[in-house]
């Protein structure tokens, strides 16, 4: 009987939420409109600081998204510093046989074990070497952190490295042949330096 009187307690009681009958004190109350119009601004000024913040993002991501690309950002860099010296053509190498970069003689005082960069043993040396995949301008090699002094010169075909000459010039060196001899491997390079 108990369980009978409980149920019909509960079906009253939602029958009078549905009609309206009953109200819940909780449910009725309503902001005054001071409170929502503080809570609107307050909304709208978080909505500018976002749109502020994601403007800045964006500047940031297209800035940085142009670094290395072979952009006309980076080529304009390039236009600005003074090339010191190139090859005309590939610059003949044999294994254990080094250059100067900052040489002026026509082979590039190309001797064994002297200059500061280098081919020994199947690797490359020289200070602050990068490996690059594609072309890097003056500002890429500048901007570079993965740093060392050899790095093996098999795969580089086709890629490009930035040194530093003994001069504190930052240089360019393309690979364009690499053959593997029985006694020797011959490597052709076409190189750049930059005056710093």
């Amino acid at each position: 009987m108990a369980l009978i009187v409980a149920a019909s307690t509960v079906l009253a009681a939602v029958i009078g939420l549905f009609s309206g009958a009953v109200e819940i004190p909780s449910l009725t109350g309503r902001p005054g409109s001071s409170e929502l119009e503080q809570t609107v601004q307050a909304l709208e000024g978080k909505v500018n600081e976002l749109e502020q913040r994601n403007g800045e993002l964006e500047d940031q991501l297209a800035e940085a998204s142009s670094v290395g690309t072979g952009s006309d950002t980076a080529s304009t860099a390039d236009d600005d510093v003074e090339i010191v010296r190139q090859t005309d053509g590939p610059l003949h190498l044999d294994n254990y046989s080094c250059i100067t970069l900052d040489s002026t003689a026509p082979d590039w005082d190309a001797t064994d074990y002297q200059g500061d960069f280098c081919l020994s043993s199947g690797f490359v040396e020289g200070e602050n070497l990068t490996v690059f995949d594609d072309e890097p301008s003056h500002a890429d090699c500048d901007a570079r952190t993965q740093l060392t002094s050899s790095t093996p010169y098999e795969g580089l075909l086709d890629k490009y490295v930035c040194v530093d000459s003994d001069g504190g010039r930052t240089a360019r060196v393309h690979f364009t042949k690499i053959a593997p001899g029985a006694d020797s491997t011959e490597i052709d390079v076409e190189v750049l330096v930059w005056k710093e």
